[in-house]
């Protein structure tokens, strides 16, 4: 009796259909913000904007409560991805290193936010 090989290929496409579908990709998540109250803290979320980023081109947009969730492909960790915000004629973008969201939800704001401005580098 010999159910070793037949076990072991079967194990083999298991582990490699398991692996294979997450590799490479990341789910990031955020919400986007019209602007920063110092007194309230986020303020304003913006319905219905385009987030998008330039490493893959893909969109995603906001939904009622500005949140946005965006499946992106994986960069390395001393690459860099920009998620850009695009709503009306303003715009905003967060760059983000090896696509590393710091395990938190991110914020970006139209206005610039706490900690300075989120403008966007010309395309």
């Amino acid at each position: 009796m010999k159910p070793w090989p037949g076990g072991l290929l079967i194990l083999a496409v298991v582990g490699t259909f398991g692996c294979e579908r997450d590799q490479g990709f990341k789910t990031v998540e955020g919400r986007v913000y019209a602007r920063f109250d110092e007194v309230r803290g986020p303020a304003d979320p913006v319905v219905g904007a385009k987030v998008s980023n330039n490493w893959d081109q893909t969109t995603a947009t906001t939904d009622s409560s500005g949140r946005v969730v965006i499946r992106v492909r994986l960069v390395a960790a001393d690459e860099f991805m920009v998620l850009r915000v695009e709503t009306g004629a303003q715009a905003a973008c967060q760059r983000l290193a090896g696509t590393s969201t710091g395990g938190h939800v991110l914020e970006i704001f139209l206005d610039g936010g706490p900690f300075g401005h989120q403008r966007c580098q010309s395309r």
